[in-house]
């Protein structure tokens, strides 16, 4: 292997494991807004108002996808 092959792997490497603290991230935050009786439809909002503007729209056309796999969570 070259050297920039494994700055690569390393890159991929590290990407996979902040991948993986992201959705363990959010799955202890998921939890923690189910605990508290949130919604669907309150998680929605909450990240909704997080959002840069421009981007709502794009979001909540993206919801019905995005609430199954917090469902699955």
């Amino acid at each position: 292997m070259t050297e920039s092959q494994i700055d690569i792997g390393e890159e991929l490497n590290l990407a996979i494991l902040g991948f993986a603290q992201s959705i363990e991230n959010f799955k202890n935050a998921l939890k923690a807004c189910r605990e508290a009786g949130w919604t669907d439809t309150d998680i929605r909002d909450c990240i909704l108002r997080s959002m840069p503007e421009d981007e709502r729209d794009a979001f909540a056309t993206q919801w019905p996808y995005f609430s199954m796999m917090l469902n699955v969570l």
